[in-house]
């Protein structure tokens, strides 16, 4: 068995960037549009989803999302 080199985990892990790059982008995008800010909300947005709001005593519903 060849003896796994710190070039192969690059290899690997620059293959998995994009994925967790764009995971982030849209996941914040996420919060943003279902619970956004005081300034956002005086702009118009709608708060679709009430800050704070907890599910079962356990996860918020933006968790759960």
């Amino acid at each position: 068995m060849k003896p796994l080199t710190r070039k192969v985990i690059m290899v690997f892990a620059v293959g998995q960037l994009g994925w967790s790059l764009l995971s982030a982008l849209v996941t914040n995008w996420v919060i943003s549009f279902y619970e956004p800010s005081k300034e956002m909300q005086d702009a118009g947005q709608t708060l679709f989803i009430p800050q704070g709001r907890v599910l079962f005593g356990i996860f918020t519903i933006l968790g759960g999302i």
